[in-house]
């Protein structure tokens, strides 16, 4: 039982059938001649029209690139601005603004940017209540540094947190940074929201331009293969751009040559991912809520906690959510396994004994059930999303994190409920 679909989807039986009916080749000429040489059926042009399609744009406004994933997206668009800043004003740095919570391949990024000299890095964290990043705390962590708005070169937020499904209001923050600054590059990782939520990256609500220059996709999270992914770039910010991988292809933009097989098996991945979507979510939807309702005794929101919205009264065992149905993209279930034994005057957080995520994933994996710690890139180790959060370290050394997907039943839920009752002792 797959619950693991924030990390990668597991590809349909189309995918199969495709493979068999067009892609079995008898010798080495015949892949040659359909897979290498030429795109006989405008195959990437006309995937590329797709995804302008899907975001509610035309090839006049933005272009889209083929990358071999989002990493490599959020690394072209980082580094490729700052190098090519660097050169246009060596006078000084330019100021990065970057999630704290980001995907790592983004972090990574920046940190390294900023120790080699190349550039100012303002990292912005989650309030400490909600969980939220707002433009309260944008504003918080550019004051910090010494800095205003309008000081800011290029922002880069993800839409949706891959570990725990907090959503940021993009629209909203952006479109306050571009009034401060309407020279500044805002970028998006919609890694996680791509294919859930519409994006329109052609005009605000208002009519009014819209606010987001760039974001990153990958693939793989919409049932497509892993190693294929893509950057959709206005128009307008390709000269503010340093190639990552240098070449011919993309208009010199992205070397290399894309792959026909990756290409096809994206678009066709991403078309059963969009067929029916409303449906599909209201279903994942459905199999969030039924995990809290049969663990309705059980299930506690941290942040909740925190504001004091709802209480802990009674001792017991409980699933710590660190998000909730307000704030996440509902498929995304971030928790930990906690006893609290004291709730006298309080949850005292601290002191709350938790069972090791990594043991709750391996007991769920011996009963058959995928789960993970949290992003993929983590490992075993402590979530540094949930230590960015502030979240206490025994709490946060409990976290696993569970990801419905479309293909996943009502029976998936009760099943995984009762491997989790079964590892407490709860009935």
């Amino acid at each position: 039982m797959y619950l693991n679909n924030n990390a990668s989807t597991l590809s349909p039986q189309c995918f199969a059938n495709y493979l068999r009916e067009h892609r079995c080749y008898s010798n080495i000429e015949d892949y040659y001649n359909n897979m290498v040489r030429e795109d006989k059926d405008g195959i990437i042009s006309k995937f590329k029209q797709e995804l302008l399609r899907e975001c509610n744009i035309t090839d006049l406004q933005f272009k889209v690139i083929i990358t071999s994933s989002a990493s490599e997206s959020n690394n072209m668009l980082l580094k490729g601005f700052v190098y090519k800043f660097r050169a246009a004003v060596p006078s000084r740095l330019p100021n990065v603004l970057i999630g704290a919570t980001e995907h790592k391949t983004s972090i990574y990024c920046v940190e390294e940017l900023g120790k080699l000299g190349y550039a100012n890095i303002i990292k912005v964290y989650p309030n400490e209540l909600t969980g939220i990043i707002t433009i309260a705390e944008v504003n918080a962590a550019v004051a910090s540094a010494g800095l205003t708005l309008k000081d800011i070169d290029m922002v880069s937020m993800m839409t949706v947190n891959n570990e725990t499904g907090i959503v940021t209001n993009i629209s909203q923050i952006f479109t306050v940074l571009k009034r401060a600054n309407p020279k500044m590059f805002c970028h998006t990782d919609i890694v996680q929201s791509f294919g859930k939520c519409g994006v329109n990256l052609g005009s605000s609500q208002n009519g009014a331009p819209g606010v987001i220059d760039a974001i990153s996709i990958s693939f793989h999270k919409l049932y497509g293969p892993i190693g294929c992914g893509a950057v959709i770039i206005r128009c307008g910010w390709l000269s503010q751009i340093s190639p990552l991988i240098h070449g011919n292809q993309n208009g010199g933009m992205r070397g290399g040559t894309e792959s026909v097989y990756l290409v096809e098996l994206s678009s066709l991945g991403m078309k059963y991912n969009f067929e029916n979507r409303a449906a599909k979510n209201n279903h994942v939807v459905n199999l969030y809520n039924l995990f809290c309702k049969i663990n309705k005794d059980r299930v506690v929101s941290y942040f909740k906690c925190k504001t004091g919205e709802i209480s802990i009264i009674q001792p017991g065992i409980y699933y710590v959510l660190f998000g909730d149905r307000d704030n996440t993209l509902c498929n995304t279930l971030m928790m930990s396994v906690a006893y609290i034994d004291d709730v006298y005057k309080g949850v005292n957080w601290p002191a709350v004994k938790c069972i090791p995520g990594a043991d709750i994933v391996k007991w769920l994996a011996r009963n058959g059930i995928v789960v993970s710690r949290g992003a993929m890139c983590s490992g075993d180790k402590e979530s540094y999303v949930l230590a960015a959060h502030k979240i206490p370290n025994n709490l946060s050394m409990g976290g696993f994190r569970v990801s419905f997907g479309d293909i996943n039943t009502k029976e998936d839920v009760y099943a995984l409920s009762n491997a989790l009752h079964s590892i407490t002792g709860a009935e």
